[in-house]
């Protein structure tokens, strides 16, 4: 066997790293406050389909299951679960998005 070409040796192409860090900003309050608008709008969203998918799919019986447990149990299921979806999979959630912030370690320099 020739040692000039491994079939099962990893792709060879050079890593190209930017020429210079992005420049990141603190967010300002009213950003960071309209973030929380947006995704507070697509959480009720989220629990109002939550609400017409139990009513269609179950009627009466899972309406009165859902009014069984908790407001506060439940919004606090849905909440998290948006969150858990959106940073889970993008690492950023709609609202974030929307205004261009992003989540950074502390550690990272500020401009």
């Amino acid at each position: 066997m020739s040692d000039d070409w491994n079939k099962f040796a990893p792709p060879s192409s050079p890593l190209e790293l930017p020429a210079q860090p992005r420049e990141r900003e603190i967010a300002s309050k009213g950003r960071r406050f309209g973030t929380l608008v947006v995704d507070y709008i697509c959480y009720l969203a989220l629990a109002f389909v939550f609400g017409v998918l139990i009513a269609l799919l179950f009627g009466s019986r899972g309406l009165a299951a859902l009014h069984s447990v908790p407001d506060l149990v439940t919004g606090s299921v849905l909440y998290i679960g948006y969150y858990a979806f959106f940073e889970g999979i993008w690492a950023r959630t709609p609202g974030k998005l929307i205004f261009g912030t992003v989540a950074v370690d502390a550690t990272e320099v500020l401009v």
